[in-house]
């Protein structure tokens, strides 16, 4: 009985760290995450501004934190993403592109996006 306690606690701990070294985000879980601020795909972006329907304030480069998921490291950049796009005066933001970068020697990682903060007095405007 005890081998097989040690033998099942050793397997539920490898499956724990292969679990958590191959988890990344896909495109889809960047493109809709939870915000309170507006995602605008970068194709609505483009007419907006030059509509003038919206107005791009600055372009940022967010770091998300490593967490212990990459549901907690969506749900930090969410909240991240948030206080930018609130910190420079807008209301909406664009993705331009997004990779993860490892962060530490034990080989964690973190996303870093770059956006584009908006002013969009109307972003219902800046749909389909």
């Amino acid at each position: 009985m005890r081998k097989f306690t040690i033998t099942l606690m050793f397997v539920l701990a490898i499956m724990v760290v292969v679990d958590g070294c191959a988890m990344t985000a896909t495109s889809t879980q960047i493109q809709n995450l939870q915000t309170e601020t507006r995602q605008i795909p970068m194709s609505y972006a483009l007419d907006a501004i030059d509509s003038d329907v919206c107005r791009e304030l600055s372009v940022q480069k967010i770091q998300g934190q490593a967490g212990i998921s990459v549901g907690h490291d969506l749900q930090m950049l969410a909240e991240e993403i948030d206080s930018t796009v609130y910190f420079n005066g807008g209301n909406a933001y664009v993705v331009h592109d997004w990779l993860w970068i490892t962060v530490d020697s034990y080989g964690s990682t973190a996303p870093l996006l770059r956006i584009s903060v908006l002013d969009c007095p109307n972003p219902s405007a800046t749909t389909a």
